[in-house]
């Protein structure tokens, strides 16, 4: 009788964030579409690959999520706490006059090198701005990172996993901050504020 492996789940957890001062740098709400994955990041497996063409998955690893739904939360409270909108929503409750971001999950794995000796983890994210009516894009941005986990275990890799999705997500805020104060399609009076 044989017994299968157990299975152990693990999150993405970002770092606890400070909300920003009030001031709202755009009049119009954030609508936050679903995040899409491309593959084989779009599966609740972990991606291990040893060599660059060899993409292989952890059976009895998994995300606690599927990588969308996990990234999408952190993403909606990470873009609430900075405080440049009047709200940040899903699609579902969209309405009235916003603005659409889109993400899309590049690659979320672990790296082996030195065959299988040192664990790095790779962390890729695109983002793009819509202006919805015209379905223009006003804003791009994208990072795609690896970083040495000190040790060789899962817990390691999720824990720098974590904190590359943190400092990259600070940085990206951070260039979404610089282009919404310059975007007059935040600081015109002519739309409507949806209120």
């Amino acid at each position: 009788n044989d017994t299968a492996p157990p299975k152990y789940y693990y999150a993405i957890v970002a770092e606890p964030t400070r909300q920003s001062s009030k001031q709202l740098l755009c009049r119009r709400p954030l609508v936050l579409a679903a995040v899409e994955a491309v593959s084989p990041y779009d599966s609740q497996r972990i991606v291990y690959r040893s060599e660059i063409y060899d993409v292989n998955f952890y059976h009895y690893r998994l995300w606690a999520a599927e990588p969308e739904q996990m990234l999408e939360q952190l993403l909606t409270r990470k873009l609430q706490s900075t405080n440049y909108f009047p709200g940040v929503e899903s699609y579902i409750h969209s309405s009235g006059d916003h603005l659409e971001l889109y993400s899309r999950i590049d690659a979320l794995e672990e790296v082996d090198e030195e065959e299988g000796e040192k664990w790095s983890a790779r962390l890729a994210l695109s983002f793009v701005l819509k202006e919805p009516a015209t379905d223009e894009v006003v804003w791009r941005y994208n990072f795609d990172r690896t970083e040495r986990v000190m040790k060789k275990n899962p817990r390691d890799l999720v824990r720098t996993l974590s904190r590359l999705f943190f400092t990259e997500t600070e940085k990206m805020t951070a260039r979404l901050r610089q282009f919404l104060l310059g975007y007059q399609g935040c600081l015109d009076d002519s739309f409507s504020t949806g209120a």
